[in-house]
């Protein structure tokens, strides 16, 4: 089948074999000035891979134009790239800023050492003006979810509380189906799609079904619509629990990017999180119904 560009205007050309879901060619054509999104509310929860993908996407919705590495203040600052700026402090701080000006960015962000079971990486996107409301939790398997933002009010602007996370403990803290259940159904505006991956870091609860089904049933009890996002590096490629999955729900296969170029042995250029991101949307608006 063969998807072309739609009235929108966004350039988008995907040629799928859905006998295969892992046989698609991908062309997105991200130097075109793209018309935004509107009423887009996105939950996206995975790894260093899905906040990449959230980045790109915040900072296309709010400046109307795919990031590249043209975009980056001083060439020095890239996006999506951790390892362009002077730590992780200066990261958080510097990407916050670049999806302004008319948005804004909570980060309940904390990095205190390399052990990814005690870092904090929680981004809640808000543009009030285009109506689009985009999250992103940093989450592994089924390691417990903190946060320190209420969710009523975690997408809120200018949050009171914004410059003092460092100082403050978790207010929350839960597996994947409790975070579903007890928080992603309360912020404010509400999630209607939420986008998952266990990334890189997979574990053995993701063998259990019954873990993989309590996801699906929080998603179902919060009306949610579920999109499982494959794994991006090969390895995992058939991975029982990733088929389980895309079973289960709306599919977004990354098989497209296996050979893709990255800046190390993880992580892509901007290229390919643009590409990603279009399918994503594609998907949300229903233009792509097919679970893979």
């Amino acid at each position: 089948e063969q998807l072309r560009q739609d009235d929108s205007g966004r350039s988008l050309s995907l040629t799928k074999d859905f006998g295969d879901p892992r046989n698609v060619e991908f062309k997105a054509h991200h130097e075109i000035r793209l018309p935004k999104e509107k009423g887009l509310h996105l939950l996206m929860m995975g790894d260093s891979i899905t906040r990449y993908m959230y980045l790109s996407l915040t900072y296309y919705l709010s400046h109307g134009t795919w990031y590249s590495e043209n975009n980056s203040p001083g060439k020095s600052c890239y996006l999506v790239s951790e390892i362009t700026f002077a730590n992780w402090h200066h990261f958080f701080k510097m990407t916050s800023s670049m999806l302004g000006p008319q948005a804004h960015e909570n980060c309940d962000c904390r990095r205190p050492n390399k052990n990814v079971f005690e870092q904090y990486e929680n981004r809640f996107y808000y543009d009030g003006q285009n109506r689009n409301s985009v999250s992103f939790i940093q989450a592994f398997a089924f390691t417990d979810i903190h946060l320190r933002l209420n969710a009523a009010d975690a997408i809120m602007p200018d949050h009171p509380l914004k410059h003092m996370l460092e100082e403050l403990p978790a207010t929350f803290t839960g597996d994947w189906p409790t975070f579903i259940s007890d928080y992603a159904s309360k912020l404010n505006p509400r999630p209607t799609h939420v986008m998952l991956n266990a990334g890189l870091h997979p574990m053995a609860d993701w063998a259990n079904h019954t873990n993989l089904d309590n996801i699906v049933s929080a998603l179902k009890a919060a009306n949610m619509i579920g999109i499982y996002m494959t794994t991006s590096d090969e390895k995992w490629r058939g991975a029982e629990y990733e088929k389980y999955m895309c079973s289960k729900l709306l599919c977004l296969d990354m098989s497209f990017a296996y050979n893709h170029p990255r800046w190390d042995t993880l992580h892509f250029y901007d290229e390919t999180y643009v590409a990603a991101n279009e399918v994503l949307l594609q998907m949300i608006e229903g233009n792509i119904n097919n679970k893979h």
